[in-house]
C-alpha cells in the first residue's frame, strides 16, 4: 500500500493536534491537587486567574510567615490549579503563611510589590484552628518583557554579565530591584531578555558602580570587571534611558554599550598571632569599602583563612578598603586590630592583622516565669554583647549560651562601648527586663569595656509570658488612600521594654502577638501617606489599650475613620 507524503504529512499534523486537545481537555477536568501539612484542621483555598479568565495548573506554594522577607526559602507545600483556576491547601494547623503563586511569566495585579524585587509579594494570611480561609485569589496579568544586547568598545557581545534593573517611581525616585540570575544574565551572543515583570518604568545597566567595592559578577567576568553603564551607553543614570512597560509589552532593542573590561586586584596578608607559638583560632575576614572620610560602605564576610594565618584577598576594584578577622564560637579569645589599605593599579601585599587578647564579661542569667507553662531551658537562650567602636567603626560581638544553672562567659571583645541582649525564636516569650552589674542597674543593658579590665557580677534578668494579643485592623467609611504603609507598634505601659520586631498586619488584616508578660500594652497604628521628597508625609494614629492576663488570649481592634483621618486632595 501506497502512501502519499502529503497525506501521510496531514495525518501527523491532525493526530498531534488530537492529541494536544485530549490533553487540554484533561487538564481541564483535573482536580485541584494539593500538599497537606502535619494533621491540623485549618485550610486555604482560593483562584488564580489570568485576564480574567481560569488559568489552570498554575503552582502555588505555602511559605512561612516568619522568613524576613526571602522568596527562596523552601516551600512548606504546593499546589496546582485546576481547570476552575482552584487550588486548595488542607489539614494546616493554625499559624500565619504567605500564599506565593510561581508563575514566573504572570504577574500578580492583587498583592503588594515588593522592596527590591520584581516579582510582587504574595499574600500573608492568618488561619485559625478549625478555620478555612476562602477566596485569597490572584489575579495575574503577562508579565512585560525587556530584551537587548550588550557590546563592549570593541563591539564585542559581553558574555554572562548580569543585567541590573532599576524601578522609577512616579516622583522620580530611583530603586534597584532584582530579578533572577536565570533570566537577567547576558548569552554567548550578548543578549539578554529579563520576562515577568509588573508594569513600570525601568532603567537597565551592567557593570559596577565608581567606587571601591569586590567584583560580585561571577562566571567569566572573574579576574575582570565593567564600570557600571545604563542603556543606551551612560555611566550617569539621570541620563539614561527610561524604558516604560505595559502589561505584556516586550520592549526590544534595549541595548547597551559598555567600556572594556578593566582587571580586578589581590591583597595579601597574614593573620600575626599574640605569641608566636600559640595556635591560630580559626577565624574568616570581613572586607569594607571605604568613603572619603574613612567611613565603612559596605561590608562582605566570609574570605577564607589558612592554616597558618595566611589570605588572599580577590577580585578588588580600585578604592580604599578595611579587612577585620572575625572569630566564630564561644571560645574565642581574640580580636584583631583592623587593617587598611588602598587599591589604586597594583595587587597590594604585606597586610597585616595583629591579634589582641580580647576582654570577658562573666555572669548569670536568672529567668522569672509568669506562665504556669514550662519556661524554655536557660541553655537554649542565646546571649549576644554588640557594640561598635567609634574610632574604626570595626564592629564589637561576641555571642554564647548560658549553662543550664544559667552561667555564662562571653569573650574575644574590644574595649568601647556594649550592649547586652537575650534572644530566642520569635514569639518565643523570653524578655530582657534589665543588666545589673553587682546589684547595680546598667541603663539601657549598657556596659563600657575598660582594657586589661574584664568583667564579672554581672546579673541578666529575663522573664517569660505566655499571653496573646489577636488583633484587626478595621476601616470605616470607604478604603484607605492608595500607597499608604501601615505600622502597628506595641509599649508595656508600666515602661518594661519590649525588644521585638512590630507584628506584621496580613491580607484579612489580622495581626497577633504572642509570648507577652502579663500586664497592660498600648498598641498604636501609624498610617502614613508618602507623596514626594518635596511634600512631608502626613501621618494618622489610632490607639488601644489591651490588659494581658497570664497565659490568656486578648482580642483588640484598631479602627481607622478614612474619611475622618484624610484622604489625597
Amino acid at each position: 500500500m501506497r502512501v502519499n507524503l502529503a497525506t501521510r504529512q496531514q495525518t501527523s499534523v491532525f493526530m498531534k493536534t488530537l492529541i494536544l486537545l485530549s490533553l487540554a481537555f484533561l487538564s481541564c477536568l483535573a482536580p485541584a491537587t494539593a500538599q497537606t501539612i502535619g494533621k491540623g484542621a485549618s485550610g486555604i483555598s482560593g483562584r488564580v486567574t489570568l485576564d480574567g479568565k481560569p488559568l489552570a495548573r498554575a503552582l502555588v506554594v505555602l511559605l512561612p510567615a516568619e522568613r524576613n522577607g526571602s522568596l527562596s526559602e523552601r516551600p512548606l507545600a504546593s499546589a496546582t490549579t485546576d481547570g476552575e483556576g482552584q487550588y486548595i491547601f488542607s489539614e494546616l494547623a493554625a499559624g500565619r503563611y504567605d500564599v506565593v503563586p510561581r508563575t514566573p511569566a504572570y504577574v500578580a495585579t492583587n498583592t503588594a510589590p515588593r522592596r527590591f524585587y520584581v516579582d510582587p509579594l504574595g499574600q500573608a494570611i492568618t488561619v485559625k484552628e478549625g478555620e478555612i480561609v476562602k477566596d485569597v485569589d490572584f489575579k495575574m496579568i503577562r508579565g512585560g518583557v525587556i530584551t537587548g544586547r550588550v557590546t563592549d568598545a570593541n563591539n564585542r557581545p559581553v558574555i554572562g554579565e548580569t543585567v541590573l534593573l532599576k524601578r522609577v517611581n512616579e516622583q522620580g525616585e530611583k530603586e534597584q530591584v532584582h530579578a533572577s540570575n536565570e533570566i537577567s544574565n547576558t548569552d554567548d551572543q550578548g543578549v539578554y531578555r529579563i520576562y515577568g515583570l509588573p508594569p513600570g518604568r525601568y532603567l537597565v545597566s551592567v557593570g559596577v558602580e565608581k567606587r571601591g567595592g569586590v567584583n560580585m559578577s561571577g562566571g567569566v567576568s572573574r579576574g575582570a570587571f565593567l564600570r557600571q553603564t545604563f542603556a543606551p551607553g551612560t555611566p550617569d543614570d539621570k541620563e539614561a534611558r527610561v524604558f516604560d512597560l505595559s502589561a505584556g509589552q516586550e520592549i526590544t532593542q534595549a541595548d547597551i554599550k559598555t567600556g572594556l573590561r578593566q582587571r580586578t586586584y589581590e591583597a595579601r596578608g597574614r593573620i600575626v598571632p599574640e605569641n608566636a607559638r600559640a595556635p591560630l583560632p580559626k577565624a574568616t575576614l570581613e572586607v569594607s569599602t571605604l568613603d572619603e572620610q574613612g567611613r565603612g560602605r559596605m561590608n562582605v564576610s566570609g574570605y577564607p583563612v589558612s592554616a597558618n594565618g595566611e589570605f588572599i584577598l580577590s577580585e578588588l576594584l580600585p578604592g580604599r578598603y578595611r579587612v577585620n578577622a572575625e572569630f566564630y564560637g564561644e571560645s574565642s579569645e581574640f580580636y584583631s586590630l583592623p587593617a587598611a589599605f588602598e587599591i589604586t593599579d597594583a595587587d597590594v601585599g604585606g597586610l597585616e592583622l595583629k591579634l589582641q587578647r580580647g576582654l570577658s564579661i562573666e555572669g548569670v542569667v536568672a529567668l522569672e516565669n509568669t506562665s504556669s507553662r514550662p519556661a524554655p531551658k536557660l541553655e537554649d537562650l542565646s546571649l549576644s554583647a554588640f557594640g561598635i567602636q567609634r574610632d574604626s567603626e570595626t564592629r564589637n560581638a561576641a555571642t554564647g549560651k548560658p549553662a543550664p544553672d544559667g552561667s555564662f562567659r562571653l569573650s574575644g571583645l574590644r574595649p568601647g562601648e556594649i550592649f547586652i541582649s537575650v534572644s530566642q525564636r520569635p514569639d518565643a516569650g523570653v524578655h530582657l527586663l534589665r543588666v545589673e552589674r553587682d546589684g547595680v542597674l546598667q541603663p539601657n543593658n549598657k556596659l563600657e569595656l575598660i582594657a586589661n579590665q574584664p568583667i564579672t557580677g554581672l546579673r541578666v534578668v529575663c522573664a517569660y509570658g505566655a499571653g496573646v494579643i489577636r488583633g484587626r485592623v478595621a476601616v470605616e467609611n470607604g478604603p484607605l488612600p492608595d500607597g499608604v504603609t501601615r505600622q502597628i507598634t506595641v509599649r508595656k505601659t508600666d515602661g518594661t521594654p519590649l525588644h521585638r520586631e512590630p507584628p506584621a498586619i496580613d491580607d484579612s488584616q489580622q495581626f497577633q502577638l504572642k509570648g507577652l508578660l502579663p500586664g497592660t500594652y498600648e498598641l498604636t497604628l501609624t498610617v502614613t501617606l508618602f507623596r514626594n521628597e518635596q511634600t512631608p508625609p502626613r501621618i494618622w494614629q489610632t490607639k488601644q489599650t489591651v490588659v494581658v492576663a497570664s497565659d490568656n488570649e486578648a482580642e483588640a481592634t484598631l479602627t481607622l475613620d478614612a474619611k475622618r483621618e484624610g484622604r489625597l486632595p
